[in-house]
């Protein structure tokens, strides 16, 4: 292995290291709220005090998931290895895929509604397990970009094709309950839905659902270079 100098990690780079703490610990935070809110209404700020404490405790312990997803040590400084490899747009990938992930993992205590895979509507007692174990993957793959790892970037292309082939066979099923998807998440924002904008949705979420997952399959692709030096070291 061909390491280079040893860096202290840059101020950017702290930043998104407690970005990346508070992105779990929201994946921890969202269902204890859930049962707070059983017996009272949480006051809004008490999630940033217990992230703060959580921050705090983590942090003085030398260890936070952001400062290991960073490869950052206790000491403050980058793994060389990982730094020679990586670049923004591995970190922007496997930040977008950690953060996709988290929000699948906990969506279920928001709202849960039918979404197609694989041109077939997966029973209600079958979406909250899919979607934790879809959010799963996707944190995963978002783990091994932070990390430059190769089987991240063969499980991030595998994950794609899938994201692809899935929408590809349900077109006719999000031209129909794609609206639903979208009115389900703004009454959970509290925004009213008007028909016009229904109406919208249900006409062109096909088109933006495929267009972003073809930008991610072409982003994700773009970075092999980055990954084939793991096979020289």
């Amino acid at each position: 292995m061909t390491e280079g100098p040893v860096l202290p990690a840059s101020r950017k780079r702290l930043l998104l290291a407690v970005y990346l703490d508070f992105v779990v610990y929201s994946v921890v935070w969202v269902p204890i709220e859930l049962i707070i809110r059983q017996y009272a209404e949480p006051a809004f700020w008490l999630e940033y005090v217990v992230f703060a404490v959580w921050l705090i405790v983590t942090h003085r312990l030398g260890y936070s998931a952001g400062l290991s997803l960073l490869s950052i040590d206790r000491d403050g400084y980058v793994d060389p290895d990982v730094k020679r490899r990586e670049s923004w747009l591995t970190m922007l990938i496997g930040v977008m895929f950690l953060l996709e992930g988290s929000k699948q993992m906990v969506r279920w205590t928001q709202f849960v509604t039918p979404e197609p895979l694989f041109g077939w509507i997966p029973p209600e007692g079958v979406q909250v397990p899919f979607k934790i174990t879809l959010g799963l993957l996707y944190a995963w793959v978002g783990v091994l970009f932070l990390k430059v790892h190769r089987a991240g970037y063969v499980l991030g292309v595998a994950t794609c094709g899938l994201l692809l082939l899935s929408h590809l066979m349900s077109w006719s099923l999000w031209e129909q309950m794609g609206s639903d998807v979208f009115a389900a998440r703004q009454e959970f924002r509290g925004q009213d839905v008007s028909d016009d904008q229904l109406a919208l949705v249900q006409a062109f979420i096909p088109h933006l659902l495929l267009v972003g997952i073809v930008l991610l399959g072409v982003l994700v692709a773009s970075t092999y270079g980055r990954f084939r030096s793991v096979e020289h070291q």
